[in-house]
């Protein structure tokens, strides 16, 4: 799951997956590292197992479909 993505809970309830079309958004899964963008890595994203902190309420600012 990339950082920035929208997200909901999962069927069982006890993790978070991208928001599906339907779906209920309960936040936004946070960044909790710092991403190197001269390498051009491929390490924006959780892997499957990772904990995912997500930003429920708050200020958020996001640049949707494209860069600035």
């Amino acid at each position: 799951m990339p950082y920035g993505a929208a997200v909901q809970l999962s069927a069982d309830g006890t993790g978070v997956i991208p928001v599906k079309t339907g779906g209920l958004p309960i936040g936004i899964a946070l960044s909790h590292g710092i991403h190197d963008y001269t390498t051009n890595a491929n390490d924006q994203k959780y892997l499957v197992g990772q904990p995912v902190p997500v930003v429920k309420r708050g200020n958020i600012f996001v640049v949707a479909g494209g860069f600035w």
